[in-house]
């Protein structure tokens, strides 16, 4: 798994990087709320090897190892407002390796 995208509405950043990284081998994974990407572009993202899964972030997080999750706004809406990043760390705690452990404010 190369990339999860939480909280990526429409897939406008995951499409950014698959046309950058054509190469780059590795999952890549768009994630929102099921109704936002029940409304989103599906053929476009899916030819770009682009896949869609339905997630609800105050869940358990389903991918678990990728090398990279790109969470948006998702902690700031998310968090309670006493939590200051990187708070939740159950939650989101998503990388075992920790060459790959990082949080980025």
């Amino acid at each position: 798994m190369l990339l999860v995208d939480v909280g990526g509405n429409m897939g406008r950043d995951v499409k950014m990087f698959r046309n950058a990284f054509r190469d780059a081998a590795g999952r890549v994974v768009l994630q929102d709320l099921a109704p936002i990407i029940e409304a989103g572009p599906k053929d476009e993202l899916t030819a770009l090897g682009i896949e869609l899964m339905a997630y609800d972030p105050l869940t358990p997080q389903p991918v678990q190892g990728a090398r990279a999750y790109y969470l948006h706004y998702t902690l700031r809406m998310y968090l309670p407002a006493e939590t200051e990043p990187p708070g939740q760390q159950q939650q989101w705690n998503l990388s075992t390796d920790s060459e790959y452990r990082r949080l980025a404010r």
